[in-house]
This record gives structure tokens, C-alpha cells and sequence, in this order.
């Protein structure tokens, strides 16, 4: 199942990058938002997924989008991932380690975003 405009996100508590709770509801649904699932920091393919909405992250914010990047990597290893490719944006630790139980994304690089419940 495609993701498309308008479609709603669970709301989900994490930790954000300086160790403060997060509650979803605070933003999904008040202001624009990107979020994007991967699965480790420091990987390949997630060093190009980060890089890739960096890049980016000037057009997302011209329309008033905020980026949010989600893993289950620890606050102190994004600290690090974001210092070191310079990205802009904020990441969360989701709080509960197994959030791919109510949510899987996989993804082509630029291409199409796939979002499936696992039942």
C-alpha cells in the first residue's frame, strides 16, 4: 500500500537528539512533516537516505516542512551522525525498540516510498 497526501501516521513517543521526550501528536497534524524510517545509522544506504534529505532540506523547509529521521539507534550515536554528515535536521529514538511491529518503510532512493502494517 502506497503512502499518499494526506494519509495519517500513528502517533509515537521517541527520545530526540538531545534526550528530551517526544510525543508525535505535537507536530503530526499541526505543521508539514517529512518523516523517514531507516534502519541504522552509519550504513551505506542510510549515509545516502540522510545525505540525500539534506540536501533537500532547503526545499522541504521553503514549503514549511520539517524533517524528522526515526531508528532505533540510540541518542548518543545520532549526536554523532549528525555531526559528522552535517545534517540539519532532527532524530528520534523510538522508545518502543520493535516500532517496525506496527510500521515498515523500505524505499528507493528518491523514487517511491512504500509504507506496510504488519498485522
Amino acid at each position: 500500500m502506497g503512502v499518499e497526501v494526506g494519509d495519517f501516521v500513528p502517533f509515537f513517543k521517541a527520545i530526540d537528539d538531545n534526550g528530551q521526550l517526544f510525543h508525535s501528536s505535537s507536530i503530526i497534524g499541526v505543521t508539514p512533516v517529512v518523516i523517514y524510517f531507516y534502519p541504522k545509522n552509519f550504513t551505506p544506504g542510510c549515509i545516502k537516505e540522510a545525505c540525500g534529505f539534506r540536501d533537500d532540506y532547503e526545499l522541504f523547509t521553503s514549503y514549511g516542512a520539517e524533517v524528522i529521521g526515526i531508528s532505533s539507534d540510540k541518542v548518543r550515536s545520532h549526536a554523532r551522525f549528525k555531526k559528522r554528515y552535517k545534517l540539519p535536521f532532527v532524530f528520534y529514538q523510538m522508545i518502543k525498540e520493535n516500532y517496525r511491529d506496527f510500521l515498515v518503510c523500505t524505499q528507493n532512493y528518491l523514487d517511491s516510498y512504500q509504507v506496510e502494517k504488519l498485522m
